[in-house]
């Protein structure tokens, strides 16, 4: 199944990457669907991995379970996905040669 997400409203500027791991041995249907204006569902297979973009707002809700009734198992909020490249204190300056 493809991804189902629209692109994040530009009203938003607090942008963060997030890394999600499926580690059970279930099909996982992950969402995000508490920011408005935007919508993010995606399927993961067990052990598939995910980047994804995020507002720090946002809160990633996990479903486990069959195909026909996927019970929510829990709700993790996307700040605690943030990648390392999220948490640099500065940016970095990039000199070119020549």
């Amino acid at each position: 199944m493809s991804p189902i997400f629209d692109a994040i409203p530009p009203t938003y500027s607090d942008i963060i990457l997030c890394y999600y791991q499926n580690a059970t041995t279930k099909l996982e249907i992950i969402r995000i669907s508490n920011i408005p204006g935007w919508y993010f569902e995606h399927i993961l297979f067990p052990g598939e991995r995910l980047l994804f973009e995020a507002v720090t707002e946002a809160k990633l809700e996990i479903y486990r379970g069959d195909r026909v009734k996927p019970n929510l198992a829990q709700v993790v909020p996307c700040i605690d996905l943030a990648t390392k490249e999220n948490q640099i204190a500065e940016p970095h300056l990039v000199l070119g040669c020549g």
